[in-house]
């Protein structure tokens, strides 16, 4: 279990910093850059997919353990549910935001997948040394 503690933290501290790097990089460029209405929520958007990435991750560390084998379907099982929640997510904005939902959906886009590459690297590293 002290292993599972660590990549915790390590976790949670990749994620902060890749959060703080993507959501004022991702401001600026937006705000500065691209003029795009989506820069004033960037930085809140940014922190849900964070929260959420770091919230099944920990499950799912937390819930697989030091058993590799069950790593593959557990790990497609809370994908799917973040993928149908990131989609309630996006539909809700989108229908709220007309205007901007079009930049939204392709900012939404590009943090997922920041956030997953550096999800499945990270989890590969855990579950092969496991």
């Amino acid at each position: 279990m002290p292993e599972t503690r660590t990549h915790i933290k390590k976790y949670t501290t990749g994620i902060v910093t890749i959060t703080t790097i993507v959501a004022f990089g991702g401001y600026f460029l937006l705000n500065n850059v691209l003029k795009s209405p989506v820069a004033k929520v960037f930085p809140i958007i940014t922190a849900f997919v964070a929260v959420v990435t770091l919230a099944i991750h920990i499950m799912l560390v937390r819930r697989v353990g030091g058993k590799p084998n069950q790593f593959v379907n557990t790990f497609m099982l809370a994908n799917t549910f973040k993928l149908f929640l990131y989609l309630l997510f996006m539909i809700v904005y989108a229908l709220v935001f007309k205007a901007q939902a079009v930049p939204f959906v392709i900012s939404f886009f590009s943090l997922y997948i920041i956030y997953t590459a550096y999800d499945i690297t990270s989890s590969n590293n855990f579950f092969r040394k496991s």
